[in-house]
């Protein structure tokens, strides 16, 4: 009574059965996942075209930016270049964000009062900008310069 769900090609064959039902999921899921595979892929290739490919250049920013060090992009080709400067700003921000955490409140405000005199540019902090402390160091040092920029 069982096989009331397979199919008279299923029936006739000794080997391994699955029901319509079965038959379907399967087919749906090898589906899902090769549409799956290929946004991967995609946004791999996104990632790779925007963020370049160079691990190697990728931690080298991310340690100049977490070592306090100036941007200087040493990198020879694009994809080099690319990756030093994700790196720098997207890595490196993440290590001084978790560096800050172990810090006071009037050393992370000197923080960013330093990464400002850094040369990092305000569009490139976005995680730090949840770190008020670190916000407010940046925000002050940047309008006192301003102020001392100005002349009458």
């Amino acid at each position: 009574m069982s096989e009331y769900e397979y199919s008279r090609n299923e029936m006739s064959s000794g080997g391994k059965r699955a029901t319509a039902k079965v038959a379907s999921e399967i087919t749906s899921f090898k589906i899902i996942q090769s549409l799956s595979k290929k946004e991967s892929e995609q946004r791999n290739k996104e990632r790779v075209e925007s963020e370049g490919n160079s691990g190697l250049y990728r931690n080298l920013g991310s340690n100049d930016r977490a070592g306090g060090k100036e941007y200087n992009n040493i990198g020879i080709n694009e994809s080099e270049i690319k990756s030093y400067t994700s790196g720098y700003y997207i890595n490196g921000e993440k290590r001084v964000l978790a560096m800050l955490e172990g810090l006071s409140e009037e050393e992370q405000r000197e923080y960013g009062q330093f990464e400002y005199k850094l040369g990092i540019p305000l569009d490139k902090i976005n995680l730090l900008r949840n770190n008020t402390n670190y916000l407010v160091g940046y925000m002050s040092e940047m309008i006192l310069s301003d102020k001392n920029t100005k002349h009458r």
